[in-house]
């Protein structure tokens, strides 16, 4: 229906909006007067440069010289997100990006964000996104 594509594009756009503002943050660009926690700076910028891996909280604890307590801890109160969560809503904006752009394969695009089983990466899709890839990109197409 007319409505529920328009509230399609106006989720597309926002989650589109929060991905930017998790990049802006990323390159190190203050966003508030609020000063943001160095760590969390380095963390995110290495989730963004890395999240197609298999990342998780140990190792990139492991990677910072921090225990995954501390970096737990740390990360929630400066994003809001613990960290599996915002690893998801990393990959998932990377994923609607591409699927809105590019003609590769969903399994393709599963894949390179981080998904290492298609399946899983259409229930998580569908789940955060309203829409299965799928239907996410034909949605996508038709608004162009």
């Amino acid at each position: 229906s007319t409505g529920e594509k328009r509230n399609l594009r106006f989720t597309h756009k926002l989650l589109l909006a929060v991905v930017e503002l998790l990049r802006t943050i990323v390159r190190g660009v203050e966003v508030s007067s609020k000063e943001i926690d160095p760590l969390c700076v380095s963390v995110e910028q290495y989730l963004n440069e890395h999240f197609g891996e298999n990342v998780t909280l140990e190792e990139t604890a492991k990677q910072f010289f921090v225990s995954s307590w501390h970096l737990s801890r740390v990360f929630k109160k400066e994003t809001s997100y613990n960290f599996k969560q915002y690893l998801l809503r990393l990959r998932l904006g990377e994923a609607q990006m591409r699927l809105s752009s590019t003609e590769d394969s969903i399994a393709e695009i599963s894949r390179d964000c981080g998904f290492h089983d298609p399946a899983y990466f259409t229930r998580m899709f569908t789940r955060y996104i309203g829409l299965s890839p799928r239907r996410y990109r034909k949605m996508r197409l038709e608004s162009h």
